[in-house]
């Protein structure tokens, strides 16, 4: 498994580092709900293990699956995993089946908040040509709107203090941008 870690490795947004701090988070949330954090360890590390085209979620999902049953784990487990998976992005509109792909859904939406997400938004717009204006309504529209996609009331809790952090951004750079404007 060590060979698909490092080609999940890759620079970007939904990387190698990304997939270990889901991974910290999904594992600080499943202690508090009782999920099985084994299967929470394999599907936050493969979450993200397919990023090209669409339904990346179901695509890592049968990817994750295949690898777990090439490298041995039993049917049973990598199905668990398939379906954390499967389940995880709220983009694709799926409402977790089960407890772990609840908390899978909800870290991934952590990470994505805060200044770390600040800093993946911005890492994201670099490589796809987006201005900081065009970064700054992604952040407005995505980003703020998480809390209420949460499954736990824990992360909900998160989840409203790290928008904070994102609002305290939005409000210096709003006043930095409109000093500049005044020019």
């Amino acid at each position: 498994m060590g060979e698909v870690l490092r080609r999940s490795g890759e620079a970007g947004v939904h990387g190698l580092e990304h997939a270990l701090r889901v991974m910290k988070w999904a594992l600080f949330l499943g202690k508090n709900v009782g999920a099985d954090l084994e299967v929470l360890s394999v599907a936050a590390l493969l979450h993200d293990i397919v990023r090209d085209g669409e339904d990346h979620a179901l695509r890592s999902a049968e990817e994750a699956r295949r690898i777990l049953l090439a490298h041995g784990y039993d049917e049973e487990f990598a199905d668990r995993v398939y379906l954390a998976i499967r389940d995880h992005s709220y983009s694709s509109g799926r409402v977790p089946e089960t407890l772990e792909g609840k908390v899978l859904s909800d870290a991934d939406k952590l990470d994505a908040l805060g200044f770390v997400g600040i800093a993946r938004v911005f890492q994201y717009s670099g490589s796809h040509g987006r201005t900081i204006v065009e970064s700054l309504e992604h952040i407005r529209e995505k980003l703020l709107t998480l809390p209420q996609e949460m499954y736990l009331e824990t992360s909900k809790v998160l989840a409203e203090w790290l928008v904070g952090r994102v609002e305290e951004f939005l409000d210096g750079i709003t006043k930095e941008l409109q000093i500049l404007d005044s020019f």
